[in-house]
């Protein structure tokens, strides 16, 4: 009896070790399960309206192909604060290997994490002149692990914007940090389209957003008739006092952006920066439905994809009138 009794102890202690494994086993079929999540990296330098629309912008591309933050894919957003030594370290931090693909916004973070010389895919979102800027060497043929979205910014549609809206300017105001490629590169296209035009400009930099209070009461006494402003994030950190000062001073400012116009400049022709921001994603899910990068050509968002923004407050305050045929997408309130 006392054998019997010693023997059904042990099957009901073995029981309870078999049930003690399977539920170690749970455990670990469900750290394994978390660590497969796909890990998404989002690198930043500044935090501005334009680069936050794109960032929520990726962020939803990916929601949309199923990679839902906290459920079904871990996603790891971080910002400079507009240093370029921090900028560095971040974008070494993602390069371990952990992440599924990174996505840069513009182009300073992607030249940062190109530096780095990862493996790991790489998806740059709105790099206004890709080629230009070294980003890549050519739209169609590419690295194998690096493509994007270009917002290449359509500088003879926007002075065709101001022909239409404030025609009759002969001297045009152009401002940028100097810090960012892609900024230069775009102030040289207008420098370019506005000497063929034979029409005269007058350029000033702005190094920190500091400076640009200062930049835009010089572009007033060089009496500018209109201004036109890059996608460079210093200039926009310092957008809303540019835009203020330019609309009491009756000078109106022609954006690369439609963030920028939200910021209180007058009118630019340019793809939503949200929209962008999905359509970098996009290119992700092309990748992981088994294209390879290399042959995944770098999309630009040009003319096609643009709409004209319009800021009706400052419109209200430059006086112009907005044409009735004029299509386009009216921000700001009335007053």
């Amino acid at each position: 009896m006392k054998k019997l009794l010693l023997t059904m102890l042990a099957l009901i202690m073995a029981v309870f070790a078999c049930a003690g494994c399977q539920k170690n086993d749970e455990k670990t079929s469900d750290n394994d399960q978390q660590t497969e999540k796909p890990k998404f990296g989002i690198i930043s330098l500044v935090e501005n309206s334009s680069f936050t629309d794109m960032r929520d912008g990726v962020i939803e591309g990916l929601k949309n192909h199923g990679y839902i933050d906290g459920e079904s894919a871990v996603i790891d957003y971080q910002c400079a604060g507009g240093d370029m030594g921090t900028l560095a370290t971040i974008a070494s931090s993602m390069n371990d290997s952990s992440y599924s693909a990174i996505f840069t916004i513009a182009t300073p973070p992607t030249l940062s994490f190109l530096a780095t010389e990862s493996d790991t895919p790489l998806f740059f979102c709105a790099v206004s002149g890709p080629v230009a800027s070294g980003v890549v060497a050519d739209l169609n043929q590419h690295a194998e692990n690096v493509t994007g979205t270009s917002n290449a910014i359509p500088v003879e549609d926007i002075f065709a914007l101001a022909d239409k809206l404030t025609p009759g300017y002969s001297k045009v105001g152009l401002i940028s940090s100097g810090k960012e490629s892609n900024a230069t590169n775009t102030v040289a296209l207008a420098k370019q389209y506005l000497e063929n035009k034979e029409i005269s400009y007058y350029e000033v930099t702005a190094e920190s957003s500091a400076d640009v209070e200062t930049a835009a009461n010089a572009i007033a006494a060089e009496k500018c008739d209109i201004l036109f402003i890059p996608n460079d994030s210093v200039i926009q950190s310092g957008v809303t006092k540019l835009a203020e000062i330019c609309n009491e001073k009756g000078i109106p400012t022609y954006a690369s952006a439609a963030a920028t116009v939200a910021s209180g400049c007058f009118a630019t022709v340019a793809i939503n920066d949200f929209d962008i921001g999905k359509l970098t994603a996009d290119l992700y899910a092309e990748y992981k439905n088994g294209k390879d990068i290399k042959d995944i050509p770098v999309l630009v968002c040009d003319a096609p994809y643009c709409t004209v923004t319009i800021n009706k407050g400052a419109a209200q305050a430059l006086k112009v009138e907005l044409p009735e045929s004029l299509n386009a997408e009216l921000i700001g309130a009335d007053e």
